[in-house]
């Protein structure tokens, strides 16, 4: 490591004596010290505790949060030829790192001719650049007390118009991962210690609800299709009488909370398949919600002899007769306890418990779609109504609750300013 960093004049900024690289020799960006601090940490203690800064923990915390500092990734360099000119200065020829190809295309790299093992200076340019990887050689320590081996990927010769090219391949190109796929793809990570430590199971548990919600209120077979208040705008409880901020946070609460519960039922959606949770992605979620809450809707608009839906449908004295479970007044109206917060988070509540309990029986685990990456959330979310349309599982939403021959249609679901009881 000293080596590489010596060669390709990288350095930590703080070190004594030590020039930094001038910022016209590559198209390398320059050092951050805040980046290079942070990776130094991760070294030694791995994440999460390199991101957590100054925040206190017993000894105990901190042992048990302490991970490898691996670095899988390669650093790149390109091996300038001798006599090539960097800023004002040319390469010496004794000052050049050679690369020789045998007849079996193995590779020889000898040091320059005028190496030495202490404090090597090259009396002009110097003989690597790093494309990427400055800030890993950075967080290494000068006295060379770090002694790690990192894989390198070497260029011979390339010109500044190369090496632009191959920073933009390596660093722009490459789609950043959404943290919510990474759930997905690997659900053993929506319940790591290390994680929820370093915050990031908080982003996942808040990212998916935001999704799903964004699923229920975009779906056009969902019946809270443009129906929920994305925005917090007033005025809006007749069209959208329940806002994002409430899906989210009852869901949190229900269905993305810790699938092994401290107390009573864990989360449907906050658990791995080996972990006893469920590896369902992101579309095949929307798809359990959009079909409960379809389901709710029609078993109320198909029951019309329940007298707090009848009271709810008449207006004045004309009995409204819906032709849609989505403009039912029993489900939808500003006086239905489902067109609520409350509502909200009392069927998910109820959904998520019973669904957790009969998990077994109802063969959840056994529910699969296509999880390939390159499957967009859309086509798994339509292939997972289809299959809910003819398997126990949907058989089961439809019946809101028949493991416990609980039929919630026959609770009194008005809000308490219509109902004579209250």
């Amino acid at each position: 490591m000293g080596h590489l960093r010596s060669l390709s004049d990288v350095h930590q900024r703080d070190a004594s004596g030590v020039t930094p690289r001038s910022q016209d020799t590559s198209v390398q960006r320059s050092l951050e010290e805040d980046r290079t601090s942070e990776i130094r940490r991760y070294i030694h203690v791995g994440y999460p505790l390199s991101s957590m800064g100054k925040r206190q923990l017993d000894s105990g915390e901190r042992r048990s949060l302490r991970k490898p500092g691996w670095l899988p990734t390669a650093i790149i360099a390109n091996v300038v030829p001798p006599g090539d000119k960097r800023g004002s200065s040319h390469l010496a020829t004794d000052d050049a790192v050679s690369v020789e190809i045998d007849g079996d295309n193995n590779a020889r790299i000898e040091l320059p001719k005028s190496w030495t093992p202490s404090k090597w200076r090259p009396l002009g340019a110097h003989p690597l650049e790093i494309i990427d990887g400055q800030h890993r050689l950075s967080a290494f320590d000068e006295d060379g007390s770090d002694d790690f081996e990192v894989p390198v990927v070497l260029f011979v010769g390339l010109d500044f118009s190369w090496q632009a090219y191959l920073f933009w391949t390596v660093n722009i190109k490459p789609k950043r991962i959404n943290a919510s796929l990474a759930y997905d793809l690997y659900p053993l990570l929506r319940e790591q210690d290390w994680l929820e430590a370093g915050e990031s199971l908080n982003v996942y548990r808040e990212t998916r609800a935001q999704e799903l919600v964004e699923s229920l209120w975009g779906d056009a077979r969902s019946v809270w299709y443009d129906r929920i208040n994305m925005l917090g705008q007033t005025g809006m409880k007749a069209q959208r009488p329940v806002t994002q901020a409430a899906f989210v946070r009852s869901l949190t609460t229900t269905f993305v909370r810790p699938f092994r519960g401290n107390k009573g039922f864990g989360g449907l959606f906050g658990g791995a398949a080996n972990n006893s949770g469920l590896n369902w992605p992101r579309g095949q979620q929307s798809a359990f919600l959009i079909f409960a809450w379809q389901a709710l809707a029609e078993a109320v608009f198909n029951d019309r002899h329940i007298e707090w839906a009848l009271d709810l449908r008449r207006a004045g004295e004309v009995l409204v007769e819906p032709d849609d479970p989505r403009n039912d007044p029993a489900f939808s109206g500003e006086t239905s306890l489902l067109a609520s917060d409350q509502g909200v988070r009392g069927f998910h509540m109820v959904l998520n418990d019973l669904a957790y309990l009969g998990q077994i029986e109802l063969q959840l685990a056994e529910w699969r779609i296509d999880e390939d990456m390159k499957v967009s959330p859309e086509s798994q979310l339509d292939e997972a109504m289809e299959t809910l349309s003819s398997n126990e599982i949907g058989r089961f939403l439809t019946e809101l609750g028949g493991l416990c021959k609980i039929r919630l249609i026959e609770m009194d679901l008005r809000v308490s300013v219509t109902n004579n009881t209250g």
